[in-house]
């Protein structure tokens, strides 16, 4: 009868509790009484609504704003990349345990983007196991920001990566990923990548590269835009095609420049042209290898300051760990062993007198 009176009087004074008007900051966020429902309707409609969002926790992201506000040394785009199948490839096996195989160019990929964009990582898996990968594959921390599982939207029992959490203009917002259901809440941002499961060979990140790259040259007001003609297709894929179609129609029209030269103004000046010598190669080529150069040069010496500062580090600490030791020997010769406190020799008889 305790326990029956004792869940009762739980159940009332919840009802009290969620049943009671809503204060001013429910009300601007939406959460208003309907005047034309009387005072018992009210009051259910209130248990409700606060009973929602109670338990909304389960399928929203653990906060309203995943990224900090933009500053002025944030890079102009950001870049959302999934991880998992994408950037790495998890095995098990009883033999092994759990293999992680890193995408053919991962490590110079993540440098090389951090220098043209903000770099986010987007796991499918929880923080508890992705912090673990994440920590091991980019401890240079190229990608700051580290999204996991515990940040996606569940609707009806699926995870969306929700864009709209991460506090960034969506104009200006790229999210890559192997599942076209992941961005399914911003279609316009996302791009499709082909799955990665451990082949050697794979040649996905250097054709990516090669759009990111155009898209840092180019500027775009709205990369939606850029995106819209890739949607639903492998997008690195179709894009090298675009460039090789570009390179190849420059050759084409150079050749056939050559054959109109080489018809009569070879035999009469000597030669073709100085600038039909070689064949012309398209501007983004050119540009390309002007960041990729200025990014090897910038890396290299940034790798160094960082290997410089890691070496004074070991070597401070083990000057710490000598002093701290030629202390403690101090101190134990100055002072001598420590002394325990006198026991009394009194006998009982002693103590009874």
């Amino acid at each position: 009868y305790i326990g029956s009176g004792l869940l009762f009087g739980l159940l009332i004074g919840g009802i009290g509790y969620y049943g009671r008007p809503f204060t001013a900051k429910e009300s601007e966020k939406g959460m208003k009484d309907d005047p034309e429902l009387n005072a018992l309707q009210q009051l259910w409609r209130r248990v409700a609504k606060r009973t929602a969002v109670s338990f909304s926790f389960l399928s929203e992201p653990a906060t309203e704003k995943l990224l900090p506000d933009a500053n002025e040394y944030t890079m102009p785009y950001t870049l959302v990349l999934n991880l998992d199948d994408m950037l790495i490839h998890m095995d098990w096996s009883k033999e092994h345990g759990w293999r992680i195989a890193k995408r053919p160019g991962l490590d110079h990929f993540l440098a090389y983007m951090a220098s043209m964009f903000e770099v986010v990582i987007f796991s499918t898996q929880p923080s508890h196991s992705g912090m673990l990968v994440l920590e091991r594959l980019d401890p240079l921390e190229y990608a700051p920001y580290r999204l996991y599982k515990d940040h996606m939207r569940n609707i009806d029992g699926k995870n969306y990566k929700d864009l709209s959490t991460i506090n960034r203009d969506m104009s200006r917002v790229i999210m890559i990923d192997t599942d076209p259901e992941a961005f399914k809440m911003q279609p316009d941002n996302g791009l499709l990548a082909r799955p990665f499961r451990g082949e050697p060979g794979d040649n996905w990140i250097e054709q990516m590269t090669e759009f990111l790259e155009y898209v840092h040259m180019m500027e775009p007001k709205d990369v939606r835009a850029w995106i819209k003609t890739y949607q639903g297709k492998d997008a690195a894929l179709e894009f090298t095609k675009w460039e090789d179609s570009i390179r190849n129609k420059l050759v084409e029209e150079w050749e056939e420049k050559r054959k109109l030269a080489g018809s009569w103004k070879a035999w009469v000046f000597g030669g073709a042209p100085a600038d039909l010598e070689n064949p012309p190669k398209p501007e983004f080529d050119q540009m390309r290898k002007m960041m990729r150069d200025n990014f090897e040069v910038q890396h290299k010496e940034v790798l160094a300051i960082i290997e410089k500062e890691r070496v004074q580090n070991e070597e401070e600490m083990k000057r710490q760990m000598k002093d701290m030791t030629v202390w403690k020997m101090l101190q134990t010769t100055v002072k001598g062993p420590p002394v325990n406190p006198p026991v009394s020799t009194d006998s009982a008889s002693d103590k009874q007198a």
